[in-house]
Order: C-alpha cells, then sequence, then structure tokens
C-alpha cells in the first residue's frame, strides 16, 4: 500500500481559486501565513499532530523568478478564461481540480497525482488497517520498454484473508487485464507511431502494422488506464473515469490477470472490506516468542509493548511477513520498544537531503531479536527490519523484501479532495532498499514451510536445531 510521509493540509478551495492552484508555493513564499492542519501519515495511516502555521501567499513572489513568471502566466489564462470565454463556467472547485490534476500530470510521477474525496476517504481507512475491494496493498511500478515507461498497478502484499489472498495473489503480480479488460500503462499509440515509423524505413511487413493497429484499436475501445484499475481494486468504484472501468464497476466479482514471472494467469477476485488482523505472540520454546505485526496501524507501538509485557528477557523473533507498511510513526515507536532510543531509518527529501528520523520510547527487557521477511514485506516493515540489523545485528531470515522506499505526501484540500507527491525516499544508515529489496542475511527458499522457517530463525539465534 501506499506509504504516506508529509502534512495533510487544508486551504481554502473554493473561496481563492489562485491559493488552492498554488498550494506547493504555499508552503514556500515567506509572506502572510495559513493555518492548517498537521497530519503526518505513511502507509495509509493518518496520525494527528499539533497544527502549525506555514507561511504562503499565491501571488506573493519575486516578480523576476521563474515559478512567479510562470504562475503569472497561469493567471493570465485564467482571467482571460472568466472574462472571454462564450458560455457558462464550471464552478471553481472543478476548475481548481483541472489545474491541479495538469500541473501533477506535468510531473510524468505515477505517485504524484489528484485523488477526489472518496479516494482519500479510503486512504485514511487503509491506514486504520481497513482495506476495501480486493484486500491487497497496491503500487505503482514503472517498466522501462521500447524507449517508453510503462506503469503498471502492482501487488505489494494481500493481505490475510482477503479476496486477494483467497485469490491466491503474490507480491510482485502486476495486472494486465481487468474483467478482460486491457490496463494500459502508456497511450496505446505509442507503440503504433512507433511501428508506423519503422515501416516508413521499410523495417515490418504491412502485415505487421495491421496486426498491431487492430491490437491498438481493441485496447483504446476495450480498455482502461492504470489508475481506473487501480481505483477499482482499491475498491473506489466512485471515482473511476473511463466507460470500461465504469462498467466493471457494477460489479462485485470478476478476473483479472495478472503478470507472474513471465506468464499471464487469471485470478477471480471480489470487492470487499478487510481488516488487518492486530499484533499478536505466541510461544516457540522457552526463551523464544514470535511477534506477528501484520501491519504499522497507529496504535502499533503501543500493541507490541501489551503484547510483549510478560516475554522480558526472551529472545524475540520479528514476523514481518507480508507486511506492506503502514504509519512510519508506529514503525519509529515499535523500534524504540525493540532497540532502545536511536536511529530508526533515514529519509532522503528534495536535492538529496537527508533527515535522520528517531525511534520513539525506551527499549523494552528483551533478549536477542530476529527478523522475519519475505516478498510482501516492504516500506516501514523493510525500515525496522533494517534498522534491527544495523541496532541489534539481528539476524533477518527469509526472502529479499519488496522494495518500497517511496515516501508520499497526502495533501487534503478543504473539499475533501487532495492530492498525493513523491517527496522522497527511505533508507538505513548503511544502505537502501528502494527498487531492490532487502536481501536477507540467512535466506530460506519460497519452498520451506512457514514453520520451518521460524526454525530457521531460532538457530540464527543461537537456539539448537
Amino acid at each position: 500500500m501506499r506509504r504516506w510521509n508529509s502534512l495533510i493540509i487544508t486551504l481554502g478551495l473554493a473561496g481563492s481559486f489562485g491559493v488552492a492552484f498554488a498550494a506547493g508555493r504555499l508552503l514556500r513564499a515567506p509572506q502572510t501565513t495559513t493555518a492548517i492542519s498537521n497530519t503526518r501519515a505513511t502507509g495509509t495511516q493518518v496520525a494527528e499532530l499539533p497544527a502549525v502555521t506555514l507561511p504562503g501567499n499565491a501571488t506573493d513572489a519575486s516578480p523576476g523568478a521563474p515559478e512567479s513568471q510562470g504562475f503569472s502566466l497561469f493567471e493570465t489564462v485564467y482571467g482571460l478564461v472568466r472574462s472571454q470565454f462564450v458560455d457558462n463556467l464550471p464552478d471553481k472547485n472543478k476548475m481548481a481540480h483541472g489545474a491541479v490534476r495538469a500541473m501533477l500530470s506535468s510531473l510524468d510521477d505515477p505517485h504524484s497525482t489528484f485523488v477526489e474525496s472518496s479516494s482519500r476517504q479510503l486512504m485514511e481507512q487503509e491506514g486504520k488497517g481497513i482495506l476495501n475491494g480486493i484486500g491487497a496493498a497496491l503500487t505503482i511500478r514503472g517498466v522501462k520498454q521500447d524507449g517508453f515507461t510503462d506503469f503498471r498497478v502492482t501487488v505489494v502484499a494481500p493481505i490475510a484473508g482477503s479476496p486477494a489472498a483467497i485469490a491466491g495473489l503474490k507480491p510482485g503480480d502486476s495486472v494486465q487485464k481487468v474483467d478482460g479488460r486491457y490496463v494500459f500503462g502508456h497511450s496505446p499509440l505509442l507503440a503504433y507511431n512507433r511501428i508506423l515509423q519503422r515501416w516508413q524505413d521499410r523495417d515490418v511487413t504491412d502485415e505487421e502494422v495491421e496486426k498491431v493497429r487492430k491490437s491498438t484499436k481493441a485496447r483504446i475501445e476495450n480498455g482502461m488506464a492504470y489508475r481506473d484499475a487501480e481505483l477499482l481494486l482499491r475498491g473506489d468504484r466512485s471515482a473511476v473515469k473511463s466507460d470500461a472501468a465504469k462498467e466493471v464497476a457494477k460489479k462485485d466479482r470478476f478476473t483479472i490477470t495478472v503478470l507472474r514471472a513471465g506468464k499471464s494467469i487469471d485470478v477471480p477476485v471480489s470487492l470487499t472490506q478487510t481488516k488487518v488482523e492486530s499484533v499478536s505472540v505466541q510461544p516457540v520454546n522457552a526463551s523464544t516468542v514470535l511477534l506477528k505485526i501484520p501491519f504499522f496501524g497507529e496504535t502499533a507501538g503501543k500493541d507490541v509493548r501489551a503484547a510483549l509485557a510478560g516475554s522480558a528477557g526472551k529472545n524475540v523473533i520479528v514476523d514481518l511477513r507480508g507486511n506492506p507498511g503502514g504509519d512510519i510513526e508506529a514503525g519509529q515507536s515499535v523500534a524504540g520498544a525493540l532497540a532502545g532510543p536511536g536511529a530508526f531509518c533515514v529519509e532522503i527529501g528534495q536535492k538529496g537531503a537527508r533527515k535522520t528520523l528517531k525511534t520513539t520510547g525506551n527499549a523494552l527487557k528483551l533478549g536477542k531479536v530476529a527478523v522475519l521477511t519475505d516478498r510482501g514485506t516492504a516500506s516501514v516493515s523493510e525500515a525496522l527490519a533494517l534498522c534491527m540489523l544495523e541496532r541489534r545485528q539481528a539476524p533477518v531470515v527469509g526472502q529479499t523484501t519488496f522494495g518500497d522506499g517511496l515516501l508520499q505526501g497526502l495533501y487534503t484540500l478543504d473539499d475533501g479532495s487532495g492530492f498525493t507527491l513523491n517527496v522522497g525516499t527511505l533508507a538505513g544508515k548503511s544502505r537502501g532498499w528502494a527498487g531492490t529489496g532487502l536481501v536477507p542475511t540467512v535466506a530460506v527458499p519460497t519452498s520451506v514451510a512457514p514453520a520451518a522457517v521460524v526454525t530457521k530463525a531460532v538457530q540464527a539465534l543461537g537456539g539448537g536445531k
């Protein structure tokens, strides 16, 4: 699932079109001030923080600055539209939404996008461990091919007990079709234009061109953009845009086609609501307990401390298998319970600026620590695993993790809509994991039974066979 890690702001959208459009500049222009609600969120978790005041005025910028010229251009066009357009204008909110969509689209970043009110509300629900749709954490991954980037809806981890888990979806599955309809992560015309160029150079035959033409026509007439596919699978039916997606949105059950290890696989899924399981502890042997953390919800730190209350002096195997992440502050709190005060991870922001995020709370009196990971271990879970490796020399047992180091800001406008923004990446003190995953210190094949992986962790802690 996506991980938010920034402020959630409220701006006067309807009251001032210029302020709503230039929300980003409000964070930079030190003139007048605008009070906002400060919410820090990661994963899709939203946690209230004290209110803060940010500087800003949409028109306050140095006259000669490039960004001032850019907004002056926008204001000129907006003024002409208001004064010259022959028909009735849409309301300011609708025009503001269009401007925000265009601005974010110009970034050409799949993690920076406008979100409808319904989408934002679902994100907040997900942050509390309640997933709608197929019940899987999803992300967008770009794959370079033939000179352009194909953006793919990718499964991070199916949640235990969800339709996605029951259907057998796996981390890394990328969605090709939804209900038999193509999902395209780039304009279908790109491939057609490319083969036309080759045809002009006589590199391909007429038959090959015709084949691509028919395929392109079918994709356009019977397909949907990857954004719509993601919204459908997350249960956000009202936000989809294309006719194809709207038809699928009427259904509670359908089949999706995913690409796995180079093969296309049809998987039947349904749309429902799934609640993530709670933190739990169970004994492994007299000196070791297994701590299962399915998700980093806002109470994870408190839940871990409560669960380990009777485990003083015992070794702890932290099970992060299938944990897609969540609230980074919850991760900091859990790390504090396991390792005490100190570094949790490094936040790498704009222009490579590095900020060390600290753990919170004092360490519990525990024995040694080991960590279990798999392909579904992502984001904050990866941060915690690396923190335990760096801080407590904890063996990391299992498979290479998903490789999600994304930091994504969620900014909420006061009409309930908002936008997401890619604001950086997470890394450890010694290394990063974005795009590559965290390689375990004790590798265990996926064919090994889950219980046997726990046995491997016990052995890594020096606990015998």
